[in-house]
């Protein structure tokens, strides 16, 4: 496989697991907002929730490093104070 390649099927699959991990995610954040639900239901349905929230991060990190791989990847640009922003970095290290 060329190396250009790769980085495409990457961003490919991380795009097609977005459907079937958002379908997992809706159906227990609406299931625990009915009522009725004991403790251990509610517990592992938050599980599943904060788990799909997870893999949403890490798909997120892999399309965005497959993107960068393949030359695709346009940061955002945004106008910033670099004094300000080096007074935070100074600070932050306190």
């Amino acid at each position: 496989m060329d190396t250009d390649r790769f980085p495409r099927l990457v961003s490919l699959a991380c795009h097609d697991l977005r459907t079937p991990l958002a379908t997992i995610y809706g159906f227990a954040r609406t299931l625990t907002r009915g009522e009725g639900l004991d403790d251990r239901t509610a517990r592992f349905l938050g599980m599943i929730e904060e788990a799909s929230e997870q893999m949403t991060e890490m798909l997120d990190d892999v399309g965005t490093a497959a993107q960068i791989a393949g030359g695709r990847w346009e940061p955002v640009l945004r106008a910033v104070d670099t004094l300000e922003l080096a007074g935070r970095t100074t600070s932050a290290s306190r």
